[in-house]
């Protein structure tokens, strides 16, 4: 269509195309990045021109976890992360409502008030109709496969370069795509976070890992504490994970879908660790040199050199030589979940396992402070200070323990 938008606000020039919205009205969306007076002209099929003035978003809004500062522009992928257009960090902490647009307002509006005093900061949902399962109520859609061509087309056609990916299952998108800006993941295996990052060098998101809930479905019904601790395994390693829970009810109001009320218990644990994760003094990287960051190209590699590997500890040397489906098998079972913000702060998760004492190797020169953090009960206990090196501190042998050191002095 012909139809565009120029906006000037000093030597800065967009370009926006417009489109037809129906009843006789054509549209022209128009994001500001900057503050001041924007002149406007359109031209082509309709021609109009005027100017608006753009204020700085000031203020903070007070939710349940905390403030929610404003005005702090757009998202964009970062390195291995987000930040917002003023420089800050930005750490997605999600949930799924699918086809939340298409429901009834009297439902939308009371899934915005959950949503106010909720952990999340990122919502996922459909543009289209999601026909599906406990969700009958919007029409049937069959979706295009011309994912590249898509991909293509609203990068070009984006003049404020959102974020961009795609969210497949089998098989995974080709994240090296050149529009991509970071890792969409659907798949339970929350431990690949490093070998994703070495692959593709851009953010990653296990943006479903299975629903909180009690549906019949293998997707569907996850305990709160498999939610847990899918959400600590991913943010320890330097990714990112999103909520989604499915219960089952007379009415088929599942949040998943459709929104509505959070009945499940593990909202409240992800605030727990949003919590702790906004305190750190950057983003979390996954530990260098621990199994779960090993590919199995460089396992190869490491075998095929053998005087090097005789250097190896025996249980690395039997490791690179397992064969693709073995190797995969293993490093997700027994890779260590540590992750780390520079030398500021080393964040450990033990995940399933009950030790009985848990040790954090910490650099000699510095003094740090640490804490065992219990991830169900959502409690945190500083048990040393001042110390650096190999730590050892006491847990209690139980499933979903970390333990966190931060630079002091």
């Amino acid at each position: 269509m012909n139809l565009e938008a120029v906006f000037t606000n000093g030597e800065t020039k967009v370009c926006v195309k417009g489109f037809y919205a129906g009843n006789d009205t054509y549209k022209v969306r128009f994001y500001p990045e900057l503050a001041g007076t924007w002149q406007w002209q359109v031209s082509g099929v309709a021609e109009a021109s005027g100017e608006e003035e753009c204020l700085v978003a000031e203020g903070e809004r007070l939710l349940q976890n905390g403030k929610w500062h404003v005005g702090r522009g757009i998202v964009r992928a970062d390195g291995l992360h987000f930040k917002y257009a003023d420089g800050s960090s930005y750490k997605p902490f999600g949930t799924t409502i699918y086809a939340l647009v298409h429901q009834e307002k009297k439902l939308i509006d009371q899934t915005m008030e959950t949503l106010r005093t909720a952990p999340f900061n990122k919502e996922r949902f459909c543009t289209f109709p999601k026909h599906y399962d406990y969700n009958h109520n919007a029409p049937e859609y069959f979706e295009s496969q011309w994912w590249y061509d898509f991909a293509k087309f609203i990068a070009e056609n984006d003049p404020y370069h959102h974020l961009l990916s795609n969210h497949n299952c089998l098989p995974y998108w080709d994240f090296a795509e050149e529009h991509t800006t970071h890792c969409c993941i659907q798949d339970v295996c929350v431990k690949r976070v490093p070998r994703l990052q070495k692959e593709f060098g851009k953010p990653v998101i296990f943006d479903e890992c299975c629903y909180e809930g009690d549906l019949q479905y293998p997707w569907g019904n996850i305990s709160a504490a498999e939610m847990t601790e899918r959400f600590w395994t991913a943010v320890t390693l330097g990714g990112y994970c999103t909520h989604g829970e499915v219960f089952e009810n007379e009415e088929e109001i599942l949040w998943w879908a459709k929104g509505g009320t959070l009945k499940g218990e593990s909202p409240a644990r992800i605030e727990f660790l949003r919590s702790i994760v906004e305190e750190l003094p950057g983003n979390l990287e996954a530990a260098m040199g621990q199994m779960s960051s090993m590919s199995y190209q460089q396992a190869k590699e490491m075998a095929a050199n053998p005087e090097a590997l005789k250097q190896l500890p025996v249980i690395v040397q039997g490791i690179v030589k397992l064969p693709e489906s073995q190797f995969d098998t293993f490093i997700e079972r027994h890779g260590d979940m540590t992750g780390h913000c520079g030398e500021e702060a080393y964040l450990r998760y033990f995940g399933r396992a009950c030790n009985g004492r848990g040790i954090l190797n910490l650099p000699e020169g510095g003094s740090y402070e640490v804490e065992v953090i219990d991830t169900w009960e959502m409690t945190r206990t500083k048990v040393k200070s001042g110390v650096n090196g190999k730590v050892e501190v006491k847990l209690p042998g139980k499933e979903g323990m970390a333990i966190l050191a931060r630079k002091i002095g």
